[in-house]
């Protein structure tokens, strides 16, 4: 993504005065594949341009997206619910020794599988799959892939129940 499509995505289109279908078809514009009837709320931060979002899904206020032009995927299937405050990270740091821990970045993609639903304020680390017709609880850092049909809370999120 180069200056002037981050300057677009992150500053006039994020206005809440812009409506969802100008904003899907600016962030169209800038190479993210997006699918039909989907919904995308203001106030968003996009730091990627390889991005894919399906069919029917909604993405609210204040969701970031983080790829510091590593190009890692960040895939969303389709019928996703995605809730306000969710950060999407495919980067993060080696650990080094103490004289610095966080050293040379590491990135891995996201991927979110059809039906799922994403809570408020939930955190999606480097590397993980959401699988099928998962919840991700709010506030919940997500640490490890999901295992389909799930419900997951914490930090570290764990699975708590069958759905």
């Amino acid at each position: 993504m180069n200056k002037a499509q981050r300057l677009l995505l992150n500053t006039v289109i994020k206005s809440p005065i812009i409506p969802s279908s100008f904003r899907v078809k600016a962030l169209k514009s800038c190479g993210l594949k997006i699918g039909k009837n989907v919904r995308i709320q203001s106030d968003g931060f996009y730091d990627t341009s390889n991005m894919s979002i399906g069919d029917n899904v909604f993405i609210n206020r204040f969701v970031k997206f983080f790829d510091s032009n590593r190009n890692e995927r960040i895939e969303i299937g389709n019928n996703v619910m995605i809730a306000m405050g969710v950060t999407f990270c495919t980067v993060s740091h080696q650990i080094g020794d103490s004289n610095r821990r966080g050293v040379g970045t590491i990135s891995y993609p996201i991927v979110i599988d059809n039906g799922a639903w994403i809570g408020a304020n939930a955190t999606i680390l480097p590397g993980i799959t959401i699988a099928k017709g998962c919840v991700i609880a709010a506030g919940a850092v997500v640490t490890k892939s999901t295992e389909p049909n799930g419900l997951y809370a914490g930090v570290p999120a764990k699975r708590i129940k069958e759905l």
